[in-house]
């Protein structure tokens, strides 16, 4: 058994909006529902081609790089296997035999099941499997942590590609203001705030940028 008091949850959406609101008191200008066409080196920095605006910037970091826009675009990048899946179940909030903690249960070399609470008092079950299962296989396999659980305690099920590659900061052409963000692992959500600070110190070293008053 693993007790640490550093394991917690969070509701992701709040999460996210608190982030974006401390960016725009912090001067960030967002461009939202506008797709990047063309990312081009320019003079000084780059011009960038969206399907609403062309501007130029001094650094462009990169977190979807795809052929059309990126200065380095390697096509093996984008290869993903697609034989392992983490299959979700939503809990009804009045299943009650779940725990109000992190529960992991390795099956085997190859799978795990974890039980963990949400923001929102229900219950997330996720199941990690290299073949596919029906809904009746998730439930058994959840039974080995929950043995009561049954259909009717489901509100919603849904799956994931489970992807664990190394998440990689592509700096080497920092020199020029480009940064390219590659990988796809299934704990994105956790593992952003991380490569986030990497990326802030990065910039900031690269611009020599100083605080605000």
């Amino acid at each position: 058994a693993l007790f640490s008091k550093d394991v917690a949850i969070a509701n992701t959406y709040d999460l996210a909006i608190a982030y974006g609101e401390v960016a725009a008191d912090n001067g960030v200008f967002f461009r939202l529902e506008e797709t990047v066409l063309n990312i081009q080196k320019a003079a000084k920095g780059f011009r960038v081609t969206t399907n609403k605006n062309k501007f130029n910037c001094r650094v462009v970091i990169n977190t979807i790089p795809s052929e059309q826009y990126d200065l380095n675009y390697n096509t093996n990048a984008e290869e993903k296997r697609k034989d392992k899946k983490l299959y979700y179940l939503l809990l009804d909030h009045d299943f009650k035999d779940t725990v109000n903690s992190l529960v992991i249960n390795e099956l085997d070399t190859n799978g795990f099941i974890f039980q963990t609470p949400t923001f929102s008092s229900g219950t997330l079950i996720a199941v990690k499997s290299d073949v596919t299962l029906n809904l009746d296989e998730i439930i058994k396999t959840s039974n080995t942590i929950l043995p009561n659980l049954s259909k009717k305690d489901v509100n919603h099920m849904f799956s994931d590609e489970f992807n664990v590659d190394s998440m990689l900061i592509d700096e080497s052409e920092i020199s020029k203001g480009y940064i390219s963000v590659t990988g796809n692992h299934y704990g994105e959500v956790t593992i952003a705030p991380a490569l986030s600070q990497m990326l802030c110190e990065t910039i900031v070293n690269n611009l020599k940028c100083s605080l605000k008053k």
